[in-house]
């Protein structure tokens, strides 16, 4: 891992607002996308300056930026920050989005990573949960991005939706590697209370899959990609040798991040901080709330913990553990290991601990255990 921090940037601005989504992004506001990005400066000015190793651009959707003003937020950022030039620099795409010359900004503002939100291979599917693009859409934007330059692809993919077949989700799974990322982010569908799907389930009509064919998506997934030559990093993520994300490697080693704007959160020299949801609220004052005291030491172990576990190879270092809390996991833990190792779900080695691999989907009840 590089040293240096990560940089996060939330643009709360959407098109339309997914079925599925209690993201801090909203429509309509486009007419706050330059006070925005002039308030992302200006809160990027309360920082002193420091390494950065990455810098992700998430939301909302990003790529609905204007050039100019993506150009300007990028500049910003590499004048007021210290970043390598090796530095991953990702920026999350909706298909259908990009407006001409977006991509030659973004590539000239060191933008090295795309992050597209595809979600389905399905027409159907895709109307369903709320999303404004066609698999058609996803074509001509993967086509676009890869002609401007780009070679490193993720897809990002939803499983267990509303009246989602097993053999259907297995051909997203076909039709998401035939396009040629360099990784996969995966996640099944949470439903969340204050979204569409959230009042639809409480209304009693959302029609998910049950327990059992959502695990053989997962299995079905995590199968494919493997077979084709992908390896598994972290829960939810699947990547072709040497693009694992930097980013995200750096929340799973629970490492300091900065983030900018409305609801972006940040851990920062061991305080956890908040902006609030408004856009409105965050134009008024950019500046960041940052507590006087730091993050509990239970708690930063516990997070470091849970963290860890997450890199399925990986796992959590017991050497990092204990270079930064002053002993072995076990000096702490002893008695959760061994209960978990016995149930089949912890691996032990000298060296890490690892989720064994059906522990993989039930990981929350792993990370549970070691609550106090």
């Amino acid at each position: 891992m590089p040293p240096g921090i990560g940089l996060y940037v939330h643009v709360p601005f959407c098109a339309i607002k997914c079925h599925y989504c209690d993201f801090a992004c909203y429509t309509g506001l486009d007419s706050l996308m330059e006070p925005y990005v002039a308030a992302l400066i200006a809160e990027m000015k309360c920082y002193e300056p420091c390494d950065v190793a990455s810098i992700y651009l998430g939301g909302g959707t990003p790529s609905l930026l204007p050039p100019a003003l993506l150009g300007r937020l990028l500049a910003a950022a590499h004048e007021h920050f210290l970043i390598s030039p090796a530095a991953e620099v990702t920026l999350e795409v909706n298909p259908g989005t990009g407006a001409p010359g977006l991509w030659e900004t973004a590539l000239a503002g060191g933008v090295n990573r795309l992050s597209v939100g595809v979600q389905a291979f399905d027409d159907l599917e895709l109307a369903a949960i709320g999303r404004d693009h066609t698999v058609r859409d996803v074509d001509r934007t993967i086509c676009d991005v890869r002609a401007a330059g780009f070679h490193d692809v993720s897809l990002d993919l939803i499983y267990g939706l509303p009246d989602q077949s097993e053999p259907g989700w297995a051909r997203t799974v076909a039709e998401a590697l035939a396009r040629g990322p360099e990784h996969f982010s995966v996640y099944s569908l949470q439903v969340e209370e204050r979204t569409v799907f959230g009042a639809r389930e409480r209304a009693g009509d959302l029609p998910l899959p049950g327990e059992d064919a959502e695990r053989g998506m997962h299995d079905h997934l995590d199968a494919a990609l493997d077979c084709a030559g992908f390896r598994r990093y972290e829960i939810s993520s699947w990547c072709r040798p040497g693009h694992e994300s930097v980013h995200n490697r750096l929340y799973w080693h629970n490492r300091d991040y900065i983030g900018l704007g409305s609801g972006a959160h940040s851990y920062f020299q061991g305080r956890r901080y908040s902006h609030g949801r408004s856009v409105k609220a965050y134009l008024r004052d950019p500046q960041p709330r940052i507590p006087p005291d730091r993050q509990p030491r239970q708690e930063e172990m516990e997070e470091t913990i849970f963290m860890g576990l997450r890199l399925v190879r990986e796992g959590l270092s017991r050497e990092r553990f204990a270079a930064r809390f002053g002993s072995d996991v076990r000096e702490f833990y002893a008695a959760e290991i061994d209960q978990l190792v016995a149930l089949g779900m912890l691996e032990e080695s000298p060296e890490a601990l690892r989720l064994s691999r059906d522990a993989i989907p039930v990981a929350n009840d792993v990370f549970a255990a070691f609550l106090r």
